[in-house]
């Protein structure tokens, strides 16, 4: 597990799915911090990656360029349960045209 101010990143036991759960803020100053974490944990092989926002409460433009690395360097990407604004943020970058960006039940509507 990797701990930063905005991000916690945790994966399974069988290493094929990743779920990263951000929390907090995220910007421009948080990306370096969240790739190496995310590139550790990937260390190469391809998964699916769950980005679980429900918790973020912020983000920049940062954040689609950060998900759009994941897809392109480690696999398939959701981003689950973003609120309005970053959803918003999300759909500038044009990642939301990459990304699949769904809400379960205990996230938002």
């Amino acid at each position: 597990m990797e701990q930063n101010p905005s991000f916690t990143a945790e994966f399974d036991r069988d290493h094929v799915h990743m779920t990263v759960t951000v929390s907090g803020t995220f910007d421009a100053s948080d990306l370096d911090a969240f790739e190496a974490a995310v590139g550790e944990a990937g260390r190469g092989r391809r998964r699916e990656w769950t980005i679980d926002a429900r918790d973020l409460e912020a983000a920049d433009p940062a954040f689609g360029e950060a998900l759009l690395w994941i897809r392109a360097e480690h696999g398939h990407v959701c981003l689950l349960n973003p609120s309005p604004a970053v959803r918003a943020v999300f759909e500038e970058t044009g990642a939301d045209a990459r990304i699949v960006v769904r809400s379960d039940a205990r996230g938002r509507t």
